[in-house]
């Protein structure tokens, strides 16, 4: 089992690209955090709808503030990933 500062290391130089920091979208130049927050509303739905239609958003205490949350944590996945560093 790898120690976790090889890990680490490892996880550095995954993926070795990323987004630039701004994209030419229909002529105009955009910042990537916008890109990653749209990718962010298109991964999350999908996987919220999902929950929602398999009954699990029922032990949900919040469904806003859960919905809010899950939003939160997957820009952030998205964004470590993607994001220039």
């Amino acid at each position: 089992m790898p120690d976790a500062l090889s890990f680490a290391a490892w996880l550095r130089h995954w993926p070795a690209w990323s987004l630039p920091p701004e994209l030419p979208v229909a002529g105009m130049l955009v910042c990537a955090p916008l890109v990653v927050a749209v990718l962010a509303v298109l991964v999350a739905l999908p996987i919220l709808w999902l929950m929602d239609r398999a009954g699990l958003a029922r032990f949900v205490w919040h469904p806003p503030l859960f919905t809010l949350a899950f939003y939160g944590l997957v820009y952030g996945i998205l964004g470590l990933w993607l994001l220039p560093r």
